[in-house]
C-alpha cells in the first residue's frame, strides 16, 4: 500500500520510512521510545 497524505508517523515508522528507536518488534507489535517527550518522567 502506498503512503497517502493521511498516513501518520507511526505507520511510516512501521513501514521503515521514518527512523525511530525501536525497543521491540515482532510481526504484530512494535515498541518505540519517545526520545523527546513533552513532559518529564515520574517525580519519584
Amino acid at each position: 500500500m502506498a503512503a497517502g497524505p493521511k498516513e501518520d508517523v507511526f505507520c511510516r515508522i512501521w513501514r521503515g520510512l521514518e527512523r525511530a528507536y525501536v525497543a521491540y518488534k515482532d510481526d504484530r507489535v512494535m515498541v518505540i521510545m519517545d526520545l523527546y517527550p513533552s513532559r518529564g518522567g515520574r517525580p519519584w
